[in-house]
């Protein structure tokens, strides 16, 4: 965690963001990439989730003398179906709690019907998977396909250890 002070109260959002982005480019500047455990500035990268954010870092980073590569889009990957799909499943496998997602991951990549969901939750909040009474039909070859893919890396060990809800 870097040493960041807050900017001053009332501060606008892109003030505040320029504020924090000096301080993150005197820190590189002070420690090179070895400080953030890279070996070279071009294995360092910013992520803002606004485009105009990437811009504004991109300024400050070059006001401080630090070269930038702007890298951003204009598409939105969340509304391509391969994308939508693969987040949803590794929201599935990473957090076997969240019905919404076991939801969409059943309709979209399984196929399974809202009416065959809707028999098989029964009034329950819950998909019931990996527990007593294990779902059936095509709702349980979508757990048992999301299931796999949480045991594969064998046992005690998760098939996608790296990802974090």
């Amino acid at each position: 965690m870097l040493p960041l002070t807050p900017a001053p109260p009332k501060t606008g959002v892109d003030a505040r963001l320029a504020h924090e982005v000096r301080q993150i480019a005197a820190w590189l500047r002070e420690h090179g990439p070895a400080g953030v455990g890279a070996s070279r500035w071009g294995d360092i990268c910013l992520l803002a989730p606004r485009n105009d954010w990437l811009m504004t870092a991109r300024k400050e980073l070059e006001a401080a003398g630090l070269r930038t590569a702007l890298q951003m889009r204009k598409n939105r990957n969340g509304d391509n179906p391969v994308y939508a799909w693969l987040t949803g499943l590794l929201a599935a496998v990473c957090d076997p709690e969240n019905t919404f997602e076991w939801v969409g991951v059943l309709r979209e990549i399984f196929g399974v019907s809202d009416a065959q969901m809707a028999a098989e939750l029964g009034g329950r909040s819950k998909i019931q998977h990996g527990r007593p009474g294990p779902p059936r039909g095509a709702i349980a070859r979508g757990v048992g396909g999301v299931e796999a893919l949480r045991r594969a890396g064998g046992p005690g060990r998760r098939a996608i250890g790296a990802v974090r809800p």
